[in-house]
């Protein structure tokens, strides 16, 4: 089985070579001119990940990049939306995939993830939060998120919520600050994460008072976690994993 981490082509030389010997092979994503200049690289913007082997992108996305997704052997689904450079035009592929549903501002969803997704047996949530997917990850059954919106609709999904303390603890070159989701990768079992996970805090959605270290949020979930950096955690985009 190969294991592919689809990333921002602007990830440090640091990042890749620990990515490589978690034993991931790369696909850097090259620039998609239809988006804004911080995110033309960023995977979650232009790639909805459907699954383990199969991903939908933007007509726009780098031609070169998608031939080297497809000779890795991930599926690829066109998807039926063009991306514009301001919000909303830029979210249609943002979406947040968890173990039972999807979550995003289905305004805005590419139809194609839509079909895809819930060909996976997966249910439509509707939050107003367009970048649901680079906000938030789901660890199992855990969400970790810097938006209450989307946590609210995932407690009402049965699922464990914890909210991220402070967002500014985590880079975005161009912003104020970046997400969760953004500087994060999960196949199940390994958690890459592009900087120190102990320099996350999260807040209990259920105890505001309640504030724990990330790690500890995640101890008893048998998840290998797999610091990238040594520093705070940027957000590069995503790490989008597959399992070939």
């Amino acid at each position: 089985m190969n294991r592919i981490c689809v990333l921002n082509m602007n990830a440090s030389d640091r990042m890749k070579s620990r990515i490589e010997a978690a034993g991931y092979d790369i696909i850097e994503v090259y620039p998609n001119l239809a988006l804004p200049e911080p995110e033309m690289c960023h995977a979650d913007m232009q790639f909805a990940r459907i699954n383990n082997k199969c991903t939908v992108y933007s007509p726009s996305a780098n031609s070169s990049v998608l031939e080297k997704m497809k000779n890795t052997g991930i599926e690829l689904c066109e998807g039926s939306t063009n991306l514009s450079n301001k919000y909303p035009l830029n979210i249609a592929y943002n979406v947040l995939v968890s173990t039972k549903c999807y979550f995003h501002n289905m305004k805005f969803t590419d139809n194609v993830v839509s079909k895809q997704l819930q060909k996976e047996g997966l249910s439509p949530i509707n939050v107003k939060q367009g970048y649901a997917g680079c906000s938030s990850i789901f660890l199992n059954d855990i969400l970790i998120t810097s938006d209450y919106g989307i946590a609210k609709a995932a407690k009402q999904n049965k699922y464990r919520c914890y909210i991220l303390k402070d967002s500014k603890m985590i880079k975005l070159k161009g912003y104020d600050h970046g997400f969760i989701g953004g500087c994060c990768g999960f196949d199940g079992l390994n958690l890459l994460i592009t900087g120190k996970i102990n320099n996350l805090e999260l807040i209990d959605y259920d105890d505001k008072y309640s504030i724990l270290p990330f790690d500890k949020v995640i101890k008893d979930e048998k998840i290998n976690v797999i610091s990238l950096d040594n520093s705070f955690p940027e957000d590069v985009g995503g790490l989008q994993l597959y399992k070939i």
